[in-house]
């Protein structure tokens, strides 16, 4: 288990059972970009997230490194060149849903939320702010976000080519099949 999420486990296992603490380990990203030769898509399946339904407080932890392409040049490049994954191993999400308030756990349904934090890649953090989506069905818990980030935010070097960059923005898309924890 990564350092960050095992240390934000033992601090919410101090939180009272009625906090509603909910865990993955296998969240799905996607990023997408689109080039004048060739779209670029990667995947992610090993997303861990943890989020407290309380108090809103929800955490992502993606290895750069298990982003996979379906070309293993692109993969190659992806790590070696662009983000520099030996370098800058892991991205996270730390912040809060602002309309938790809004969810009941009890009751199935979307609910529309509001996501801020600070987004760190490439060892750089900004603040974001993002809609998303809550879905209660059956007693389980999803959520889900799609916005874009510009790799130059984050100090992140993208290919030119004849001086104009391959990519200047890139599609994220979040997916989290969430469990709640039991003690």
């Amino acid at each position: 288990m990564k350092p960050a999420l095992a240390l934000s486990l033992l601090l919410l296992a101090v939180i009272p059972l009625k906090a509603q603490i909910y865990l993955t380990k296998n969240g799905f990203i996607e990023l997408y970009g689109e080039t004048p030769f060739e779209n670029i898509k990667a995947d992610n399946n090993q997303v861990e997230s943890i989020l407290n339904g309380k108090t809103g407080e929800i955490e992502f932890h993606a290895l750069m490194r298990s982003f996979h392409f379906k070309k293993q040049v692109m993969e190659d490049a992806f790590n070696k060149n662009i983000v520099e994954s030996d370098k800058y191993p892991q991205s996270e999400f730390k912040g809060r849903i602002l309309n938790i308030g809004n969810i009941n756990p009890d009751k199935d349904g979307n609910y529309q939320v509001t996501v801020t934090g600070n987004l760190t890649i490439h060892n750089v953090t900004k603040q974001v702010n993002h809609p998303g989506m809550l879905i209660v069905s059956g007693g389980l818990l999803s959520a889900g976000s799609d916005f874009k980030v510009k790799p130059e935010d984050f100090n992140i070097k993208v290919p030119t080519l004849f001086g104009k960059k391959l990519v200047k923005e890139i599609n994220v898309k979040i997916r989290m099949k969430y469990r709640l924890m039991t003690n």
